[in-house]
């Protein structure tokens, strides 16, 4: 039998199988938006996606190590990011259905605003959070401050000015700061001694604004649609303009440790350029700072379908290979295994396999999982499943049976009913990286096959059979016949 044809389909479906989801990761997702949140030891980043079915998905960043620039992933979810706060060493976003605090290992879900307010804006303060609620029909805007042990407090309505829109809201030395666009002005404000609200600056407006509080002097970052941020001097009188920095992709500002940093969000990955906590000194970057990696979501349904299509092809050109014969295997006294044995010892047999994805999911479940896809993800995973291809190949090429298979009775062959040869167990069993990856297809593949052989089988020309004397003793009695995975 000519096996060109069979190799030429399985390099072409290995090798689909491989590029497929990286073509099709440009389009499942692009990035849409970023938020920045920094404190003097920590730096979020929450970058957002749209998929390609106009929903959106969430990841949300950890900075690690600032020297090594080490990354992890914290959380993600399925929505888009109104507002993001730093709260102690945890981060506070909000959504339109809430609030949440996420750290490494841990997500709380906030308590609501009083009387169903939704909130608009976010700012920390050491271990309390500042909510900024929006205008509604029944109520002006309003500050409310939250901590764990007392709830949310009203602290103030906003000034009339800006009670017409939604504003920014930001803390400084425990009292809250706000931004708003009136009258074609950008203005900040912050509480005068006597309680009431007292005018601070005021620049040209801006699309997009917010207020960096952390620093040693009180600035102010303005953007414009093309890219370009503007940082003022808010301790200025009037506020002084000392840094341009023009940016191209969703970008936002914060200050983090002794530098202010403009990130910027684009297919290639979260970039940042930045200066020092003033807003002045000499330009950094850019630098990468966390790599992109959009949330998986139903737009991976292509990549199946293309996989589905190979496995289609393969099964109509191996559907021409010559199916054993049923009186060969009579004469040694054989019968292809029925269903229900092979699945069970197939089942035995990936127990490890089985415990590392058990393992993986139970890690993010649970919220231990850190993003490190290297250690947490890939290793694990990978360290199951040759632990489940040596275990069974080796059991396979010494005794002709695996531990399964050895409890179920049945054991590989020839086609032709005599002992496989060494090389034909390992090339069967080294298919089976094929049959993992690719999402239980080949359980089509199984069933189309003429005498019920998996991939490896058929590339190697071997069969999963029991005993005839075995089945007659009732060893398989009301078992089905047909043939299974060929695990």
């Amino acid at each position: 039998m000519n096996s060109r044809p069979l190799i030429v389909l399985l390099v072409f479906w290995m090798g689909g199988a491989a590029l497929a989801p990286s073509a099709l990761a440009q389009s499942r997702a692009t990035p849409e938006s970023v938020l920045v949140e920094g404190t003097r030891d920590d730096l979020w980043v929450v970058e957002t996606f749209k998929q390609p079915d106009g929903a959106a998905a969430m990841s949300v960043r950890e900075r690690v190590d600032a020297t090594s620039g080490k990354w992890r992933e914290i959380a993600q979810l399925e929505d888009r990011p109104i507002a993001a706060a730093a709260v102690g060493n945890r981060l506070a976003v909000a959504t339109s259905d809430g609030w949440r605090l996420l750290s490494s290992g841990s997500s709380f879900i906030g308590p609501s605003l009083p009387n169903g307010r939704v909130i608009a804006g976010l700012a920390g303060d050491g271990d309390a959070l500042w909510a900024l609620a929006g205008p509604s029909a029944a109520h002006t805007p309003e500050i409310f401050r939250w901590t764990s042990d007392q709830g949310w407090a009203l602290m103030g309505r906003l000034p009339v000015d800006a009670a017409g829109g939604a504003g920014l809201l930001a803390v400084r030395d425990g009292a809250a700061w706000i931004a708003y666009v009136a009258k074609d002005r950008l203005y900040v404000d912050r509480p005068g001694n006597d309680g009431a609200w007292q005018h601070l600056a005021d620049v040209p407006a801006a699309s997009r604004y917010k207020l960096l509080p952390g620093g040693p002097a009180p600035l102010l970052a303005a953007g414009d649609a093309g890219g370009q941020w503007t940082i003022y001097d808010l301790s200025a009188k009037p506020a002084k303009a000392i840094q341009h920095a023009k940016i191209s992709g969703p970008s936002d500002v914060a200050i983090s440790g002794t530098s202010l940093r403009i990130v910027s969000l684009t297919s290639d990955g979260a970039k940042q350029i930045g200066f020092d906590d003033f807003g002045r000194g000499a330009r950094f970057g850019p630098d990468t700072i966390a790599q992109v990696a959009p949330p998986v979501g139903t737009a991976e349904w292509p990549s199946y379908v293309l996989m589905g299509l190979m496995t289609a092809a393969m099964v109509v050109a191996l559907r021409t290979r010559t199916p054993p014969s049923e009186q060969t295997l009579e004469k040694s006294h054989l019968r292809i295994a029925p269903l229900g044995r092979r699945i069970a010892a197939g089942v035995i047999d990936a127990v490890p396999y089985l415990l590392a994805n058990i393992y993986v999911a139970h890690n993010v479940e649970s919220g231990s999982y850190s993003g490190d896809m290297i250690h947490e993800v890939y290793l694990p995973v990978l360290g199951g499943l040759a632990v489940y291809v040596l275990h069974v190949g080796i059991s396979e090429v010494l005794f002709g049976r695996s531990i399964g298979k050895f409890l179920f009775g049945l054991k590989v062959v020839s086609v032709d009913g005599t002992p496989a040869p060494a090389g034909r167990v390992i090339l069967r069993n080294l298919m089976r990286v094929i049959d993992v990856s690719a999402v239980g297809l080949p359980f089509l593949l199984i069933l189309l096959s003429p005498s019920g052989q998996r991939f490896g089988d058929m590339a190697a020309r071997t069969l999963v059979v029991s005993d005839v004397d075995e089945e007659e003793s009732g060893a398989g009695e009301g078992e089905d016949d047909n043939p299974s995975a060929g695990f």
